[in-house]
């Protein structure tokens, strides 16, 4: 379970803390401002702000965008898909695409991580025993898909599947922990659910970075 820790670490910019009461002020008095103020406008700052603007640790990426790979960028801990105005559902399909093909190098450095803490060799075959040996429950990364209708947020993580011939390999998963629809304005358990969420996603970003930055 995770405990958030966004007010009481010192290392947290004080933008990440102001977020949260901006996602909460940001209340409609007029449909003129209903429409200024849309979702995918206050859901994207609001995600960036409390991730920390400065921070190197995730990445956004607009909706069906080229995401280019270099062996000089940093694994992203967090991959975030901005949607605006996506509202085909088939958008999320390609979202969570996009998720995985930027979080791909990311699930393989923590594969190696999980190597690395039982002293095993990278090109080590993998028996039924090893194959027991649980991972580290903080070794998976978040992916996120915002827009107009819609925050979804996805788990992605490595985990072992016996082949047909016996062999154990690894494959990378992609499963949705959350999903909140959105209605203009937003309400405010929208809002909370969204909040919780967040916390949720920034303490793991902060706890993953802690655990790869220590070996």
């Amino acid at each position: 379970m995770i405990t958030p820790g966004l007010f009481v670490r010192a290392d947290v910019e004080e933008s990440q803390r102001a977020s949260v009461p901006k996602l909460f002020s940001g209340s409609a008095v007029s449909m003129q401002l209903v429409h200024e103020m849309k979702p995918e406008r206050l859901i994207g700052l609001f995600v960036t702000n409390i991730l920390g603007k400065n921070s190197d640790c995730w990445v956004s990426v607009p909706l069906r965008s080229a995401w280019e790979d270099t062996a000089s960028t940093r694994p992203a801990l967090v991959a975030i898909i901005a949607g605006d105005n996506a509202t085909d559902k088939h958008d999320r399909y390609v979202a969570r695409a996009q998720m995985a093909q930027i979080l791909h190098k990311t699930l393989i450095m923590l594969v190696k991580h999980h190597y690395h803490s039982q002293g095993w060799a990278y090109d080590r075959k993998l028996s039924d025993a090893d194959a027991d040996v649980m991972m580290d429950a903080r070794l998976f990364a978040y992916g996120i898909f915002h827009s107009n209708t819609e925050c979804t947020v996805c788990s992605n993580f490595p985990r072992l599947e016996k082949r047909a011939d016996g062999e154990w390999q690894w494959i990378f998963d992609n499963r949705e922990w959350m999903s909140q629809k959105f209605e203009i304005p937003l309400q405010h358990y929208q809002r909370i659910r969204l909040l919780n969420a967040m916390l949720a996603v920034e303490q793991h970003m902060y706890e993953l970075n802690q655990v790869l930055c220590s070996v």
